[in-house]
């Protein structure tokens, strides 16, 4: 009966408490449901490059994918998702734009002993964001 209340325990914290906490550093699932209502809004938003289910699935709907070959084809206040390490493509290819929102992310399916060190957190978390082309 003790390790019942245990598990039983240990599932509550981790239901209400771990699993809540984590999916705050899932950001395509965050800019999925941020996307889903900006485009209620009337604001079309692209998904720069790299296809993203989590950001499809959240926004409840196909994010249509913009390349960097259409990045010029594309009128100012255009917004997009961006990856952070994808950034530099914008920037080399001289796009003018801005940082409209940047989102703290982490693959959650990989929980790591840095991630769940508040203090060590920091360094292994990765920026992504939603820019606008000017």
């Amino acid at each position: 009966m003790p390790s019942l209340l245990t598990i039983i325990s240990l599932n509550l914290v981790m239901t209400f408490s771990f699993y809540p906490e984590l999916l705050k550093y899932q950001s395509t699932s965050i800019a999925g449901r941020e996307i889903l209502e900006m485009e209620k809004e009337g604001e079309k938003i692209y998904n720069f490059k790299k296809h993203s289910y989590s950001l499809d699935v959240n926004a409840r709907k196909h994010v249509r994918r913009i390349k960097p070959s259409e990045l010029d084809s594309i009128p100012s206040g255009t917004k997009m998702f961006v990856k952070g390490e994808l950034l530099y493509i914008l920037d080399s290819a001289a796009v003018d734009y801005n940082i409209i929102k940047t989102y703290e992310d982490f693959r959650i399916t990989q929980v790591s002993l840095p991630f769940l060190l508040k203090n060590k957190r920091q360094e292994v978390l990765r920026k992504n964001y939603i820019v606008e082309k000017k």
